[in-house]
């Protein structure tokens, strides 16, 4: 009985801390403000999925039936409150993260579309279960947990 416990107490132990941080998750794009204050339209759908370090950009237009109509992936670095994306790769259509095609270094003007940062910092202004508010130079972005 007590090697049992001891085993219980190992195993819980060793869980990753970071599968229960707040960000993970898959989130939906809900609002886009730009740094002027006007609201961006966008007409695709914009999700952010993110589990331990790599985040995927998701963009589906309205009626697709096939799947993302653009996606990246990156690494991303969570941090107090705030958000840093890292190497970023531009994935082959159909392909595994794997395959994909790293995109240049410290450029991030592939992931602008969804509202990255020339940057690739945001605020993190507020992060619950239910809601993400990001804030960077490309303006500020509401997402809901989906």
């Amino acid at each position: 009985m007590l090697l049992g416990m001891l085993t219980l107490v190992g195993m819980t132990s060793c869980e990753n801390k970071r599968d229960t941080d707040p960000m993970a998750g898959m989130w939906q794009l809900t609002q886009w403000v730009d740094p002027a204050g006007c609201e961006v339209q966008h007409t695709d759908q914009i999700y952010y999925c993110l589990q331990l370090s790599l985040i995927q950009f998701n963009s589906f237009k309205p009626g697709a039936s096939s799947g993302a109509t653009s996606r990246k992936i990156a690494h991303y670095d969570h941090s107090g409150n705030e958000l840093r994306i890292l190497d970023c790769y531009n994935p082959e259509p159909g392909n595994d993260v794997d395959t994909d095609r790293p995109l240049p270094q410290g450029d991030y003007s592939a992931l602008a579309p969804f509202g990255v940062p020339s940057d690739g910092r945001f605020d993190v202004l507020q992060l619950d279960s239910k809601k993400m508010v990001l804030k960077g130079l490309s303006g500020t972005l509401t997402f809901r947990k989906y």
